[in-house]
């Protein structure tokens, strides 16, 4: 009987301090390309799924597999807080608030005649013990001449992570 509830015992004292309060996920990728006669750029919107700031991390990686540590230079991040891009080890860290969603998109004309492809990962933070924190997706948008046309990026499945 002792062994059991000392087994018990030892059982919850590991679960007990179990409590999630990160998160990661992959981008799947960006294309970003510009000619006289046709632009692809990319767009990504990440979801606070909590009523409290959550701080995010934003990597992007070059084709070369380089981090993009000047893209302020290349991409609009829009209703973020304390925006920081000056760092050589990610692109973007920033808060969001509660309940609330921000957007980047990459701005196709710096890229006039030459292009870039890559992918990310969105990483988070948070003085919780929230499982989930963050959603997000994305789309590429293409046009060529006076067609244009999107494509949906997937990310986590479409999952909270």
């Amino acid at each position: 009987m002792k062994k059991i509830l000392l087994t018990i015992a030892i059982c919850l004292i590991f679960t007990m301090g179990v409590a999630a309060n990160s998160g990661s996920a992959v981008i799947p990728g960006f294309h970003i390309d510009k000619t006289s006669v046709y632009a692809i750029t990319t767009a990504y919107y990440i979801s606070n799924i909590t009523p409290d700031p959550i701080d995010v991390e934003l990597i992007i990686y070059k084709s070369d597999g380089t981090i993009m540590n000047d893209a302020s230079n290349y991409v609009y991040v829009y209703n973020a807080l304390n925006l920081d891009d000056t760092s050589v080890e990610n692109t973007f860290q920033f808060s969001l608030a509660g309940n609330q969603t921000c957007g980047m998109s990459f701005n196709h004309n710096l890229y006039n005649g030459q292009y870039e492809i890559g992918y990310g990962i969105i990483k988070w933070t948070q003085n919780s013990n929230v499982v989930h924190g963050l959603v997000a997706r994305g789309h590429t948008y293409y046009m060529h001449n006076s067609m244009c046309g999107y494509s949906s990026l997937t990310i986590n499945e479409g999952q909270p992570f």
